[in-house]
């Protein structure tokens, strides 16, 4: 460790020394005085003392505390540093006078590391405190900010390393910074007083050879601790690509072809960039051939050209000419070879005369069924062709379709050889639409003039129009009731439906059975065709009824009027509760009745369903009698329980105490704590 000196106008010390903070300083140790005064209270520190956060390693935090009220005489403070909270073993009791803050200063910490200041009172009279310590602290590192080069960047060495600059900012006087390749320091710069100051480095790498290269950037501070540490790798490469070959981009074996559309593929010896229209041209060998270069693709190593063939029959090449130097590997370098010629040619022969194979609906599914008004066709050609028009086709209906579909639109494909035709106006409620084909003007023809073999086609696919769905015809619910806390799940609705096309149930809760606008759920896909269970309910009403409905979309998408469980179910979290006990009205002496007796009504928000009475030897017992429902006919809230009246089985004993208990149940069946009287017995 280095041994550190630091000089002020005031002070000069050695490490584990201090110089008076911002209240005060001392010398350290304690104060003496030749007068010892009494003290009526005790020296005792209720809080700790408080530090502010520190980046520093050569003083404390500033050191703050409350005053201690007593009547010693020659009261001051002693403060220190622990790694503890206990004893002083890091920097030893330092004097601090009367005051109230301080900064223990010329200390030499370490970061990362937990330190404590400690604080006691002591009086001339020999009287000491307690000690009290503060929180753990940590010296913070210096704030840095580094915007460092991109990792597995390839360059090719051509210029210093200034391309890549390490940017940053520092927070902190005295910082290192040096730079290392391949563990290797290439550069160091210290930087005084930098607090917010900006920094840039960078290293000339054109020496170093092709490959990886490691960059590693490293701070550290004055007492050689690294604040800061990160590296990247780079790719050096000096090497030029090189073109390989260019050869036909599909069908190698070099045999004619009949197709108006042409690729070459370009294999480069590693990844470029810069590919261009403008390095390419057209080689016409043989023939009449006329073309055009239309597309550029691919990417890397392999590229690809497309060429489309005009008119004219005949053999072509493709040449190559990077003239502006435009193509370059990710280094940066230039291509080697800029000029180039295919290897490989192609040959364009007469195809066969043009022809219609298939009209079809523009659908995934084998049986194409929608309820749209607007349908889409496929007029489908073994090749390019030219001079289709609405013109060229008609639509044929049957079944329910009431108005006369009309031919909106015809769309060809990129490649010429298929027609999206659009057919408009179709509404009814079922039936067929099919498009036919008729070029009855005969100018249809391929890019060679050939007109097609046939002018017609009737055997098109139909679309099946369906614009209507039956009502689902049975719902219901596993329970009219759920119990506990939020979030909860719906009991399981179920439901049937006819024999429809059913494709999706959609499943929506409300508060009004009369109302689908008033709902608290919205539609939403059921669980399967059957069943569903809304979950995860939040913001219902306790004892509020909610009622689900359902509805059908088939596959042609069409949606049923809903039906609505009139039922519904309710929320029930809480059990009816009395205000009150029994109170017995009017003694009996007979071992065959009851006094008569009264409760209180019972409350609940859903609505008490009945009320059961029991009797017992002990309060709450039912050893006598169960609990047995009162009858809803009786006197409301009074009652006399009668043995064989009303159910009861009741016999008593002369001189026994007895209790009346009872429980209220809601509709939900919840059941209420019981309330009971107080005790009676039979006389003789």
């Amino acid at each position: 460790m280095r041994n550190l000196f630091f000089l002020t106008g005031v002070c000069f010390a050695f490490v584990l020394s201090s110089c008076g903070g911002s209240g005060g300083g001392g010398n350290g140790g304690s104060s003496t005085s030749n007068s010892i005064s009494s003290c009526n209270k005790q020296l005792v520190f209720a809080e700790s003392p408080v530090v502010d956060e520190s980046s520093n390693l050569t003083q404390s935090p500033n050191i703050n505390w409350n005053p201690l009220e007593t009547d010693c005489s020659s009261l001051y403070y002693e403060v220190a540093i622990s790694d503890n909270a206990i004893d002083a073993n890091v920097v030893s009791w330092i004097y601090a006078g009367n005051v109230t803050d301080y900064k223990i200063r010329f200390v030499l910490l370490e970061r990362s590391k937990p330190y404590y200041v400690l604080l006691r009172a002591l009086s001339n009279g020999d009287v000491k405190s307690n000690v009290v310590a503060s929180e753990a602290w940590i010296v913070s590192a210096p704030d840095l900010t580094v915007e460092f080069p991109q990792e597995n960047q390839t360059f090719n060495g051509s210029t210093s390393f200034e391309e890549f600059p390490i940017q940053g900012q520092c927070s902190e006087a005295n910082q290192y910074i040096g730079v290392r390749v391949d563990d290797e320091l290439v550069s160091t710069r210290q930087v005084l007083w930098c607090d917010g100051s900006e920094f840039t480095l960078s290293v000339d790498l054109s020496d170093y050879e092709d490959g990886n290269i490691n960059l590693q950037l490293e701070t550290r501070d004055i007492y050689g601790q690294v604040i800061f540490s990160q590296s990247v790798n780079f790719i050096k490469e000096t090497k030029k690509p090189e073109l390989k070959k260019i050869i036909r981009g599909s069908d190698p074996g070099g045999s004619p072809t009949v197709n108006r559309q042409v690729k070459f593929k370009l294999i480069f010896d590693e990844d470029i960039t810069g590919l261009a229209m403008e390095d390419f041209a057209i080689n016409y060998l043989q023939g009449d051939l006329v073309g055009q270069i239309t597309e550029i693709t691919g990417g890397g190593e392999v590229w690809q050209v497309t060429i489309d063939i005009n008119s004219g029959l005949g053999v072509l090449g493709l040449s190559f000419n990077d003239a502006n130097q435009s193509i370059k590997d990710f280094a940066g370098n230039n291509l080697d070879n800029t000029t180039a010629t295919s290897s490989e040619d192609w040959e364009i022969i007469e195809d066969a005369p043009p022809e219609m194979l298939s009209i079809n609906a523009l659908s995934d599914d084998d049986i194409p069924t929608t309820n749209q008004s607007t349908l889409v066709f496929v007029a489908a050609f073994n090749k390019k062709v030219f001079n289709v028009s609405a013109s060229d086709f008609s639509v044929e209906k049957e079944g329910g379709i009431t108005s006369n579909p009309i031919i909106d639109s015809v769309e060809t494909s990129p490649d010429g050889t298929s027609f999206n035709v659009a057919v408009s106006n179709v509404v009814g409620t079922f039936g067929q639409l099919k498009l036919n084909f008729n070029d009855v003007d005969n100018n249809i023809v391929d890019i060679d003039n050939n007109p097609l073999t046939s002018s017609s086609f009737v055997n098109g696919q139909y679309w099946i129009i369906d614009n209507f769905i039956n009502k689902p015809t049975n719902i219901k619910m596993s329970s009219d009731f759920i119990y506990g806390e939020l979030p909860l799940d719906s009991p399981l609705l179920f439901w049937s439906f006819p024999d429809d096309d059913i494709e999706q149930v959609e499943v929506a809760l409300g508060t009004n059975p009369d109302s689908e606008i008033d709902n608290f759920v919205p539609w939403e896909e059921a669980d399967s065709l059957s069943s569903h269970r809304i979950k995860f309910l939040t913001g219902i009403g306790e004892c509020v009824s909610y009622y689900p409905s359902i509805r059908l979309k088939d596959k042609s998408g069409n949606i049923s009027a809903p039906l609505t469980d009139r039922g519904g179910f309710i929320w029930d979290n809480s059990a009816p509760q009395f205000n009150g006990d029994i109170v017995i009205l009017e003694q009996s002496n007979s071992i065959n009745e009851s006094p008569r007796f009264q409760w209180p009504e019972a409350e609940d928000l859903c609505g008490i369903s009945y009320y059961d009475v029991a009797v017992g030897t002990t309060p709450g017992g039912s050893d006598i009698i169960d609990y047995t429902r009162i009858p809803v006919n009786v006197n409301v809230f009074e009652y006399q329980i009668t043995h064989l009246v009303d159910g009861f089985d009741m016999q008593l004993e002369l001189g026994q105490n007895y209790y009346l208990s009872i429980v209220a149940t809601d509709i939900s069946n919840k059941i209420s704590s019981f309330i009971i009287s107080n005790p009676w017995s039979v006389s003789p």
